[in-house]
């Protein structure tokens, strides 16, 4: 005969935060959280998709245009190092100027060919994308 096991909110919380705890599992809700937020809500979605292009960007670009180096604070390009705290604070600033003004420029490029106001594969294939650009950048 065929047992019936009764599942307890408890271990349904533990079931899907174990679930979630690998790095597979994490990624493949994101992509369904994402499709549904865009298949229900498609304005969130590009808001959503905006806001991770611009973030994965932006931390390219500062991780290109600045590093740390010697106790200090080195601008790669003119290879200049900051080692005083208020010379590092404003080459970090900078960095962190030049990161945000060409991440969102990216965003919004990349927003035109968004398939915000559309669902079913064009969707599924973004938010796929998008999933793996932010498990790229981990």
């Amino acid at each position: 005969m065929l047992e019936v096991h009764a599942i307890h909110p408890e271990e349904i919380s533990t079931r899907v935060a174990d679930v979630l705890s690998h790095p597979l599992g994490a990624f493949v809700a994101s992509i369904v959280t994402l499709y549904l937020v865009g298949t229900l809500f498609p304005p969130y979605w590009a808001y959503i998709f905006s806001a991770v292009i611009a973030w994965i960007s932006s931390d390219i670009i500062i991780s290109w245009f600045i590093e740390r180096a010697n106790g200090g604070v080195r601008i790669r390009l003119i290879n200049w190092l900051f080692q005083k705290k208020g010379t590092a604070y404003i080459a970090f600033f900078a960095g962190i100027v030049v990161a945000t003004t060409f991440s969102t420029a990216i965003a919004n490029f990349f927003l035109q060919f968004s398939p915000a106001a559309s669902t079913g594969e064009p969707l599924l294939i973004a938010s796929f994308l998008l999933g793996v650009l932010v498990f790229a950048d981990l």
